[in-house]
């Protein structure tokens, strides 16, 4: 990221949510409606292997995000633009892309990025 800064070329960020689960959609098990549960994809889906492997540090982002008051998604859209990344979102349903858009503007605490740094 920083010799492509350093360039000035673009960085995309691709899945930024992590299929969902930097919303915090997967906190409390698989929601009956998500993607992940219509089909049989936690048997081989990367998405579980990285959970599985992150999820000291998952939990510990969503500690961070908790104490400030904050949106999940939110601080992982904002992290990619604070970044300079800009980052390739998909929504599978309108509320979704709402939030997603609502994301891009939204107002954080300058501490909290400190405590993410240490995760």
């Amino acid at each position: 990221m920083i010799s492509a800064s350093t360039k000035r070329v673009g960085t995309l960020g691709f899945s930024p949510l992590c299929q969902g689960i930097l919303t915090g959609k997967y906190r409390n098990g698989i929601p009956e409606d998500s993607r992940i549960a219509k089909k049989d994809l936690l048997k081989y889906d990367k998405t579980a292997n990285f959970y599985m492997q992150n999820k000291e540090r998952i939990d510990r982002y969503f500690e961070v995000c908790d104490s400030y008051g904050v949106d999940p998604l939110s601080v992982a859209i904002r992290w990619c633009l604070r970044k300079e990344v800009y980052p390739v979102m998909g929504a599978s349903s309108p509320a979704q892309l709402e939030k997603n858009v609502a994301a891009l503007s939204a107002e954080l605490p300058d501490e909290i990025w400190d405590e993410l740094e240490k995760i």
